[in-house]
């Protein structure tokens, strides 16, 4: 009763079912794993088996074939060392037994240092009968070669007679055999044997590839030429055996097959030689193989049964997890009652049915409340998109399909911004603004050009806008916006000014489309009479005014001169009417103009709220085009002049006097030109025209007189040695300051105090 019980649990079922998951996919996993096992095992023997070969194949024909040809072709080229060779070809024996020792020498010297196979070198000239080998020196072809194998060859006459280089086989030497090049006739020539030793060659295959699987074969058609020490006892087998001797003969470069050695299968794999009807042959036992794939079987079962613990462990815990937040909501759903009666006692699954059931009624009103919010999410959607917060066009389609325009996913985007004007936004109320402001994004997404696609959100007192089209359509969309500023204009009497950034196929690349517009937007100031800016309008010229400019403009300020600040302001308006430069240089020009403008009066000083009455200050900073900041700016010099002309004197000497109290309140610091004119914030060059012109002393002299005057004075008023005296008009160097007080006064410091304190 308690297992059917548990059985109507989501959690004993959700293990059940992993519990199955697990074993049907551990038991399939493994039953296919082994039968692939089971089918590739022999291929992948037979591949690695021959990539071996292939490799030994390579060393073997280096070592074994063209090494003992290098070193025919060594003896035989033409060249000063080799010409003794050539010599008893057609020279009798006597009178030159000293080429002998020569010759003798050069073939012991090239079996030295040839490879360690190489057993001997032999010249045989049939002229002469005799023979120069490198081991045992002249010997005369006669009875005493009869007996040495390694003569033999000469009595073979398919070698003499031949003319081709030939390969010689004996019970315990391989040989290279051929003639001399020099040949005047058919008995005029010689012959040269290399003499390669059968068993050096074995100890040679079996000690380069100890480490390969498998034992190693050399075979000709003539018999065994190397093998592996392991392959001595099985030879005369081998050599009888059908398989062997079927693909020994056989005509391909290279195979695999099996064949039983000693009770024990073997696969073999051969591959040809350089030299026709030589194979080399590989021989690993089957047993070998076996044993690896045995470890492997066991792998793979041991893998299984872990497999299936882990799993059924997984199953536990991942149910648990899976569980327990059903488990809170089934409970939560008993304790509202939201299921019906009794259905949580009997099965799970049914209450969550039910309530599953009961929570579809909501769906709608779920749909609904999306629906009520997507002005929102569109907004935000912008937001976001200007932000370069969706990078990929993935993104992009799925918001697209959140908010049912899945035919809003373009492949070409572009950012557009516009800007309400500041003056005419100020002067509605809080629910005018904003029952505007939607009117417009309204009017914007209603009216939006077949093929286009517009989302809006509004920022303060700007309408950004994201479009997105199939194609590029600048044109069109340059007449949409004109359209949307006309609407404003007619239904609000409102100005507006758009900028569209550049159009691109990258959703990421949004925000510098989105700055571009922005940007541009900044020239509606400039072009007060356009409504739409485009980057045909930016300049790459961002060149700056001088600042002698604002100099001049101070100068000519302070002094009333009519005609240099007209001259000046004329150049100026024309910089702005005619940009050539960005807007935000231009502003900074504003700005800078403004600043000196407020801090030539302060140096007088003089405050703009003597001059200006508040309706100018508030337009002077409020106004919204290039044409209003010139009226109010002329009209604000005009006020400053007529003003200042009727206070000269104030004018004329507020900086020089600021300079100057400046100075005395500073004796003990550093009085440089360059500071003080910091200080009235103009320019080092001017400030020390205009004291020269008022003071007719140059900055330097008054400064040192101010100084100097002040050290007479503490020198007689105070107790301070000359060092603090010095330093309390700014000289740290007592001597320096002793020498300037001298030029000064005629008398050292020291000697100024002892004589005013005498007549004291």
């Amino acid at each position: 009763m308690k297992l059917v019980k548990k059985s109507k649990s989501v959690f004993y079922r959700l293990v059940f079912s992993f519990m199955i998951l697990m074993l049907t996919a551990t038991i399939f996993m493994g039953t296919a794993s082994y039968m692939y096992y089971t089918r590739s095992f022999n291929e992948e023997i037979k591949r690695v088996q021959l990539q071996m070969i292939s490799y030994v194949q390579t060393i073997t024909n280096e070592h074994l074939i063209q090494n003992p040809l290098d070193l025919y072709l060594q003896l035989t080229m033409s060249s000063s060392k080799n010409n003794n060779l050539l010599l008893f070809l057609d020279e009798p024996l006597d009178g030159n037994h000293a080429h002998i020792q020569t010759i003798f020498n050069t073939l012991k010297e090239k079996r030295i240092g040839s490879s360690p196979m190489v057993d001997d070198i032999q010249v045989y000239y049939p002229s002469n009968e005799l023979i120069i080998s490198s081991t045992k020196g002249l010997k005369y072809v006669g009875s005493e070669t009869a007996s040495l194998s390694d003569f033999r060859w000469i009595q073979d006459p398919a070698i003499i007679e031949s003319s081709s280089i030939q390969w010689h086989m004996n019970e315990t030497n391989v040989s290279l055999i051929g003639t001399l090049p020099y040949i005047r006739s058919d008995e005029e020539r010689a012959f040269v044997a290399i003499h390669l030793q059968k068993n050096v060659v074995s100890e040679w295959l079996e000690t380069t590839f100890q480490e390969t699987s498998g034992t190693m074969l050399i075979a000709s058609p003539d018999g065994f030429i190397a093998m592996s020490s392991s392959l001595i006892e099985s030879a005369s087998y081998i050599r009888d055996h059908p398989m062997y001797v079927d693909h020994l003969k056989s005509t391909q470069t290279e195979g695999y097959f099996s064949m039983e050695i000693a009770g024990q299968e073997h696969q073999v794999a051969f591959s040809s030689l350089d030299l026709p009807g030589w194979k080399l042959f590989n021989f690993v036992p089957v047993e070998h193989f076996q044993q690896k794939s045995a470890a492997i079987q066991r792998t793979i079962f041991l893998l299984g049964i872990v497999t299936v613990i882990g799993g059924l462990i997984m199953s536990y815990i991942i149910s648990g997890r899976l569980y327990g937040p059903l488990q809170r909501m089934l409970g939560r759903i008993r304790t509202l009652s939201i299921s019906s009666e009794g259905s949580g006692a009997s099965d799970e699954y049914r209450e969550i049915n039910q309530f599953i059931d009961t929570m579809s009624v909501k769906v709608e009103d779920l749909e609904n409340t999306l629906n009520h919010n997507l002005p929102l999410m569109k907004s935000r959607l912008v937001e976001e998109t200007l932000a370069g917060k969706i990078q990929h066009l993935e993104a992009w389609r799925e918001r697209m399909e959140m908010l049912h325009q899945k035919e809003a996913s373009g492949d070409w985007f572009v950012a557009v911004s516009f800007q309400l004007k500041q003056q005419t936004i100020q002067q509605m109320s809080v629910e005018n603004q904003a029952f505007t402001t939607y009117r417009i994004k309204d009017y914007m997404e209603e009216k939006t050009p077949s093929g286009m696609h517009v989302f809006t959100s509004e920022h303060d007192q700007r309408i950004d806008a994201v479009v997105c089209s199939s194609i590029e359509q600048g044109d069109i969309l340059h007449g949409w916006m004109n359209e949307v500023i006309a609407f404003a204009r007619e239904q609000f009497r409102m100005n507006l000014a758009g900028a569209i950034g550049s159009w691109t196929t990258e959703v990421g690349k949004m925000k510098l489309s989105h700055a571009e517009a922005l940007f541009y937007l900044g020239y509606a100031y400039f072009y007060p009479n356009q409504s739409v800016f485009t980057h045909n309008e930016s300049t790459s010229l961002d060149t700056m005014l001088p600042a002698t400019f604002f100099d001049e403009f101070s100068q000519a300020l302070l002094k009333k001169q009519r005609k240099p600040l007209d001259k000046l302001m004329t150049r100026f308006f024309k910089r702005l009417t005619k940009p050539a430069a960005s807007p935000s240089v231009l502003h900074q020009d504003i700005r800078d103009l403004l600043y000196t403008y407020y801090r030539t009066l302060k140096s007088i000083p003089l405050s703009t709220r003597d001059i200006l009455p508040d309706h100018l200050m508030t337009t002077l900073v409020t106004h919204e085009s290039v044409d209003e900041f010139i009226a109010v700016f002329n009209e604000v010099i005009e006020l400053t002049l007529n003003y200042l002309e009727k206070k000269p004197e104030q004018a004329q000497n507020g900086t020089i006097e600021q300079v100057k109290k400046y100075c005395i309140d500073h004796l003990d610091q550093e009085l440089s030109l360059h500071a003080v004119a910091d200080i009235v914030h103009l320019s080092p060059r001017y400030v020390s025209r205009i004291f020269k012109q008022e003071t007719e002393l140059n900055f330097v002299d008054y400064v040192t007189n101010l100084r100097m005057q002040k050290a007479k004075q503490l020198l007689v008023e105070s107790n301070s040695n000359v060092e603090q005296v010095a330093n309390s008009v700014g000289y740290h160097n007592p001597a320096y300051f002793s020498k300037k007080f001298k030029e000064a006064f005629g008398v050292t410091p020291s000697k100024y105090r002892q004589t005013r304190g005498g007549e004291g």
